[in-house]
């Protein structure tokens, strides 16, 4: 197996950037919030409001592009599976035990299966992609590569663009994110080439006016009308789903990162290792008040300190979570290593067994699978 390539892996670390701030102006300013009026410092929040879904693309675009070969594993979902139930019945104990939170059934069962339940929505839409990515790559391995370009631009105008701009359907966050991982597959079956890469640097461009016209014109209107909530919302076509906007943006930085020499770099891996885990701390329902209401007190600072000041600050949260989530994870894992391995044994020996017993039940019918 080769080395694991340090840009890739810096491209996650800086997605967790991305989604961070993305998750400080919309969870600690905009979610729940009248917004009548607009100073530099909503300005601000709304500019790095942009940022969240590409992120969350660049991990797709990750997840496709090595999707390749490997073929899913039963280990590797329980392992995954394991990792969001520890955070999300972590964090779900300490609120309890410090009293930020009272006891909810419902919440305590979808912290015990938060895949299942959809605790974290993208873990959930990450592990069904994940089951299907063998299947996902063999298709798109047997078209040509013209059919292969049309499909991919078929689904994207289907599950993003008719979708963000002319609310046709609802969105679907797994039909959102399926062209994102094919795009990516694509990449790795193909390349990417001179015209498609100044394609993406055009359309990022485009997506970029497109961002600050979006900006000025809900910032007027919302001034005009309070009523219209248009402030909130100003960044809707880049937060809404995924849209085509935050795809193109995220392809061009993933395009361009593969592009370059591949290097190997301990402390990148190391912390690029850890960027799972920097999601699940920060986006947990039940934490998220608590994190950028009653730690950071993001509302009531956005409305009362200076620019500078805010930007700064802003910045400086941004960065301890993610750094903080690095660390927590790598105590984590040296605490609980041997637990850890033990319940991943014990879940392989049940399933193994049931696999067994499941076969044993396919062979009484008399059924016999042709190669």
């Amino acid at each position: 197996m080769g080395k694991r390539n340090s840009n890739i892996e810096l491209l996650r670390v800086l997605a967790m950037f991305f989604i961070t701030a993305h998750h400080f102006a919309m969870w600690g300013y905009f979610i729940g919030n009248d917004v009548h009026a607009v100073h530099s410092n909503i300005i601000w929040l709304q500019v790095i409001e942009l940022f969240g879904k590409s992120g969350v693309a660049l991990f797709m675009l990750i997840t496709g592009y090595f999707a390749l070969n490997p073929k899913p594993t039963i280990q590797k979902i329980w392992q995954l599976t394991n990792t969001v139930r520890l955070y999300a019945l972590g964090i779900f104990t300490i609120l309890l035990i410090v009293g930020q939170l009272q006891f909810n059934s419902d919440l305590f069962w979808r912290s015990v299966f938060p895949t299942l339940r959809g605790l974290y929505w993208f873990t959930t839409i990450y592990t069904i992609i994940y089951i299907f990515s063998g299947y996902m790559a063999k298709f798109l391995k047997q078209l040509t590569h013209s059919q292969a370009v049309g499909f991919i631009s078929l689904m994207v105008l289907i599950f993003m663009i008719l979708p963000t701009f002319f609310y046709g359907w609802g969105n679907s966050q797994l039909t959102d994110l399926i062209p994102v991982f094919y795009f990516g597959l694509y990449l790795r079956l193909y390349g990417i080439s001179k015209r498609m890469m100044t394609l993406l640097k055009l359309l990022t461009g485009v997506a970029i006016v497109i961002a600050i016209g979006s900006l000025v014109v809900a910032d007027v209107v919302g001034s005009l009308r309070p009523q219209s909530q248009a402030i909130a919302k100003a960044t809707q076509y880049f937060v809404t789903g995924c849209s085509p906007l935050t795809f193109v943006i995220a392809a061009y930085i993933f395009s361009y990162t593969i592009n370059l020499k591949p290097r190997a770099s301990r402390v990148i891996n190391w912390m690029g290792s850890s960027a799972l885990a920097i999601y699940l701390i920060q986006d947990n329902e039940a934490f998220r008040g608590v994190l950028w209401q009653n730690i950071f007190h993001v509302r009531a600072l956005a409305d009362t300190m200076s620019p500078v000041l805010f930007i700064g600050y802003s910045a400086l949260v941004v960065t301890m979570i993610v750094v903080g989530g690095i660390l927590v994870d790598k105590l984590l894992m040296k605490v609980l290593r041997y637990p850890t391995q033990y319940l991943l044994t014990a879940e392989m020996a049940v399933t193994n067994r049931g696999l067994a017993w499941f076969q044993r039940m396919v062979q009484a019918t008399g059924y016999r699978h042709d190669p």
